[in-house]
């Protein structure tokens, strides 16, 4: 008020109390909210109701299924490929960039854009109990044609811009690929009926036509993209889902009890010699079947004595195995951080 006055240049009208009037206010003031306070703690507020818990549903360890994995091819739409084609589709599982069993092909099909297989159900040669959590399933639709002499002409020298990939007297037409992952984002395994938009492809020379380093995700542009429908079986009554990181360290602790790992896995002096020249290698160097094998042997000595050698560790695992995988997942928790950041 003071202030107010002084900022409008008027002069304050003041009043005088007696100061046993002011403290006859502050005492009713402050039993008032005495009488507030006591009041809650004798009352205390309604609980909340409980929340709806939902029932704990039931689920199985994809370890502990042993069956092959597959899918079924249900139909292809729009598939630009010409009457006289037939048309094959190919999957593999991929994990990054390693093919982890041989790739399914599905028999041939006639017709336009409409296609269906005969043989619809593709089983690939691994167990679902080995499927990394990671898994993406890699397809690619292409156009077997019979191999046609190729006729001299000037007219246009770009007509065979594209190599096609030639096979036993056929020639493989590209038409289109896809990638889809085998676990959905909650660790649990698909099942059901899912459609794929396609992406179109171009021919190459790359021998499989598969694309593993390609997007999961499908094709926005569904109007005129290719349509793969697929489904994935059931294998169980109940989800099939991934196991936690603690259950995969049990495991691994499981199996070096088992196989008493303090006494395998390490090697001489001669094998000390060629572990250190393949650590010492490029990075980015490719490393053969054998030399894999050696560096997964021998993972122990790299643990003690190669800590750097984390990335060339990843590449020798054998991702088509749990029990391998649990293993290096183990040992990865007992390296330093800054030889785990090598891999960033």
């Amino acid at each position: 008020y003071i202030r107010t006055c002084l900022q409008a240049k008027e002069s304050p009208h003041l009043t005088l109390v007696h100061t046993s009037t002011i403290k006859n206010m502050f005492d009713k003031e402050m039993s008032a909210i005495a009488a507030v306070v006591s009041r809650k703690s004798s009352n205390p507020p309604l609980p909340l109701p409980p929340k709806r818990r939902i029932p704990t549903q039931l689920q199985t360890c994809v370890w502990d299924v042993s069956c092959s994995f597959k899918i079924v091819l249900v139909k292809g739409s729009k598939v630009n490929a010409e009457e006289s084609a037939k048309v094959q589709v190919r999957a593999g599982l991929f994990h990054g960039t390693e093919l982890l069993c041989k790739p399914a092909v599905s028999s041939e099909s006639s017709g336009r854009s409409e296609h269906t297989w005969k043989d619809n159900a593709l089983e690939f040669d691994i167990s679902i109990s080995d499927l990394p959590r990671m898994t993406r399933l890699c397809f690619a639709i292409y156009a077997v044609m019979d191999k046609v002499k190729k006729q001299k002409s000037t007219k246009n020298p770009h007509v065979n811009k594209y190599q096609t990939i030639r096979k036993a007297g056929k020639v493989h037409y590209p038409i289109a690929w896809v990638n889809t992952m085998v676990f959905d984002y909650k660790g649990q395994l698909k099942t059901g009926d899912i459609i794929l938009h396609c992406w179109s492809s171009f021919p190459d020379e790359l021998e499989e036509m598969l694309n593993p380093i390609g997007t999961i995700q499908t094709n926005p542009y569904t109007e005129n993209a290719t349509e793969l429908h697929i489904h994935f079986p059931g294998y169980s009554p109940h989800p099939i889902v991934f196991p936690p990181f603690d259950k995969i360290l049990e495991k691994a602790a499981q199996i070096a009890r088992a196989s008493d790992c303090v006494s395998i896995g390490r090697g001489g002096k001669k094998f000390h010699i060629e572990l250190k020249e393949i650590m010492e290698r490029d990075p980015l160097s490719q490393l053969c079947e054998n030399e894999k094998d050696l560096i997964w042997t021998l993972r122990h000595d790299c643990h003690e004595n190669f800590p750097q050698s984390l990335p060339k560790l990843l590449l020798s695992v054998k991702w088509s195995k749990h029990e391998d995988m649990a293993q290096v997942s183990q040992g990865v928790l007992s390296l330093k951080i800054a030889s785990v950041l090598q891999l960033c």
